[in-house]
């Protein structure tokens, strides 16, 4: 063989085998690529059919269908009369004109018709020629954001429509905790008088607490040792405090009438607040000195004389003389000198020096 054809003979095999490579890498390229096509259609999701792929292959998942717990919920709580709670949070009329109320349960509206609130109406005279339907109706917008217990009573899931009373799941709170008697013959709440209360309203000089079903109205020489100037600065509608139930009064007679619906909610409370605050006015009384000069607020104008509770040390004092010619309103901060001490009321007596602050 000759020396050239040596030489070519190498030049054949490399170019044999390049061409080779270029067909495996050829074919590679092409596998390669259809492997990214693949794994393109597999990166697409795909709706789970055997559940869902967990993080643990031993966990599982389970999806909660909400509206069939929340229609459950409320069918089982209207078939067992269950009392359910709730907050006041809107008060409006119907297209047919009936007034009613309507609070939540896990967002679902529940409807309760005004006559069915029991809400108690004063005999007050300034009220006297006012509609009652629209003096609960102005009651109701006032006890907007009170906590209130309510039974269901009808439930319409197609339009989804939730009725309940009020009425009745006060009756059956009266039932359990006053017309129920153990061996002494004494309630619930005659052996624990000391009881939560709800505040359904607020005034000035008073608060209306619902106790287990029983309206009150607590005024505020029953919740303070210290005479108050307002209140509304004190609670709000929708507050819980701590009350003391003295007197439960029922109507006559008591035997058999437990299940009667008038005598249960003619059963009356009276209650105060006072045993779970402290005696600031008697205890700071006696380092109150005669001729004294204090900062006070104006808690009341009656007949001239002016009510007042000292700033620091909450005494409760009177004047019936002004040296000064503001006008002065309750709220208004003022200063006081000391001129004789009740011993007996823990009551100062003096005069109204200057006006500090005006409350408006």
């Amino acid at each position: 063989m000759s020396e050239k054809a040596k030489i070519n003979e190498p030049a054949e095999e490399i170019a044999t085998n390049t061409a080779g490579e270029e067909t495996i890498w050829k074919e590679e390229s092409e596998t390669k690529e259809q492997t990214e096509v693949k794994n393109s259609f597999a990166a697409k999701p795909v709706a789970a059919k055997a559940g869902i792929l967990t993080i643990d292959p031993d966990d599982t998942v389970q999806i909660m269908d909400e509206e069939k717990i929340l229609w459950h919920d409320l069918n089982t709580a209207m078939r067992k009369r269950r009392i359910l709670r709730g907050t006041i949070n809107e008060v409006t009329k119907t297209e047919n004109g009936m007034s009613v109320i309507a609070t939540h349960y896990k967002g679902q509206r529940i409807t309760i018709p005004l006559d069915q609130m029991e809400i108690h109406l004063s005999n007050d005279e300034k009220h006297k020629g006012t509609p009652d339907e629209v003096r609960r109706y102005q009651l109701a917008t006032v006890m907007m954001g009170s906590e209130f217990d309510y039974i269901i009573k009808h439930i319409d899931e197609k339009n989804r429509i939730v009725l309940a009373s009020r009425k009745e799941a006060i009756i059956e709170n009266i039932k359990k905790f006053y017309a129920t008697l153990d061996e002494n013959r004494v309630s619930m709440v005659g052996n624990c008088p000391d009881v939560q209360a709800r505040i359904i309203a607020v005034t000035d000089k008073s608060v209306t607490a619902e106790v287990f079903g029983i309206q009150t109205q607590i005024n505020a020489n029953e919740i303070f040792y210290e005479w108050t100037a307002n209140l509304r600065e004190r609670f709000a509608v929708g507050d819980k405090f701590l009350v003391r139930v003295l007197d439960i009064d029922y109507p006559e007679p008591f035997d058999g009438c437990e299940n009667n619906e008038e005598w249960l909610l003619g059963i009356q409370i009276k209650a105060t607040h006072k045993p779970f605050e402290i005696d600031k006015p008697r205890i700071n009384f006696e380092n109150h000195r005669i001729d004294s000069t204090s900062s006070a607020i104006i808690t009341d104008i009656r007949n001239g004389t002016y009510y007042l509770s000292l700033i620091e040390s909450k005494v409760n004092a009177r004047a019936h003389v002004v040296k000064t010619r503001q006008k002065l309103m309750i709220g208004d901060t003022v200063r006081y000198k000391c001129n004789k001490k009740y011993e007996d009321t823990c009551i100062s007596e003096g005069v109204i020096t200057s006006l500090i602050k005006a409350k408006y």
